[in-house]
């Protein structure tokens, strides 16, 4: 049975990921080693398609029924707040290797 860890660890040896990869440099695109076993990880697309509905419909919720009857720095700071919390469903998952992907294919085979 495979052990469960938190969906911003890595899933191989459970090794927290920082808060600056998740917050700051948290592309859709982006591929780096784990600290602790070295193993390749990245950000699961599924759930950033999902964080990304999430989102919009949070703005479009917030637009029809709040920005009404609240301040916009208030409605504002409720909106950040709300992606804030869409963005903790984001998951880390293990990288697939380039060959498996189909990426980098003019890439020099192994037995050369």
């Amino acid at each position: 049975m495979k052990t469960k860890y938190h969906r911003h660890c890595c899933p191989a040896c459970g090794q927290r990921v920082g808060w600056s990869r998740l917050n700051l440099r948290a592309w859709i695109w982006a591929r780096w080693k784990c600290e602790s076993c070295g193993t390749e990880l990245r950000f699961s697309s599924a759930s950033r398609w999902l964080c990304a509905l999430l989102s919009g419909g949070w703005f479009v919720f917030l637009d029809f029924f709040v920005l009404r009857h609240v301040a916009v720095w208030v409605w504002f700071i409720i909106l950040c707040v709300g992606i804030f919390a869409i963005f903790r469903l984001d998951r880390i998952i293990v990288a697939k290797p380039a060959e498996a992907s189909g990426e980098h294919l003019d890439a020099i085979p192994h037995d050369a």
